[in-house]
């Protein structure tokens, strides 16, 4: 797998950037990037003009459907992807045990899923809206992360399980306009989605989205999390 610095330092389609690397202390597995001023996608989707909103999402698009096409194919990687799935439930089951029963039935629908192919290549492995800044350069990707499979879908996916349980806005320290957030980000999902399966397996993807939401379980600590991820669980598969 790549490592986080590895994946900064990867070039990225026009109109995407990484912020630039200034050092990197390899003994303590820290690295220090230069600050990059932009707007983030809670408050642009919030007080920013429709037409801006509705650019940048056209943009991420065209991102993920490109990045799909141009990717090599291999067969989905089922047995990784049970591992993961798994390992997750066990911490899941001790870190927030009153999620376990929602994502043991959202496993067990997703087993019954048949995907196929899937796109062969790097992720940024953790593809939501609080991972991304809007600049006059660009979109400036932060936080990239290992991930058990890489592959293109991925990104998809998380971006797709953030915007239909608008999980970046339930994190985010500020004043925005709730209600519309979530309006904007699930209409958007709802569009991005029958973009994506245009090019790629409904199945897969599927199971991709399923994992995702299963992998920030452990992290919903808070009561608001809690009852955003048992809804997102009851949609999965």
């Amino acid at each position: 797998m790549l490592s986080q610095v590895e994946k900064m330092r990867c070039e990225t389609p026009q109109g995407f950037f990484f912020p630039r690397i200034i050092s990197v202390d390899a003994e303590s597995g820290s690295y220090l990037m230069q600050h990059v001023a932009g707007e983030d996608m809670v408050s642009l989707t919030s007080w920013s003009p429709p037409s801006v909103f509705l650019e940048t999402i056209d943009r991420l698009r065209c991102f993920l459907t490109n990045v799909q096409v141009s990717a090599g194919v291999e067969a989905f990687p089922t047995a990784k992807w049970e591992e993961k799935m798994n390992r997750t439930l066990e911490t899941i089951a001790v870190r927030c045990p009153i999620l376990l029963e929602p994502a043991l039935s959202a496993a067990d629908r997703m087993r019954s899923l048949r995907p196929g192919a899937i796109p062969a290549g790097p992720c940024h492995g953790d593809f939501s809206l609080s991972n991304m800044l809007v600049t006059p350069r660009g979109i400036c990707l932060l936080d990239p992360i290992s991930s058990p499979i890489e592959t293109p879908i991925e990104d998809a996916a998380k971006l797709l399980m953030d915007m239909d349980t608008a999980w970046s806005a339930s994190r985010f320290v500020g004043s925005f306009d709730r209600s519309k957030v979530e309006i904007r980000w699930r209409r958007a999902a709802s569009d991005l989605r029958q973009a994506i399966e245009k090019v790629c397996d409904a199945d897969a993807l599927e199971a991709m989205r399923g994992l995702c939401m299963i992998r920030v379980a452990p992290y919903s600590t808070d009561s608001a999390s809690v009852e955003i991820l048992k809804a997102g669980l009851k949609g999965v598969a």
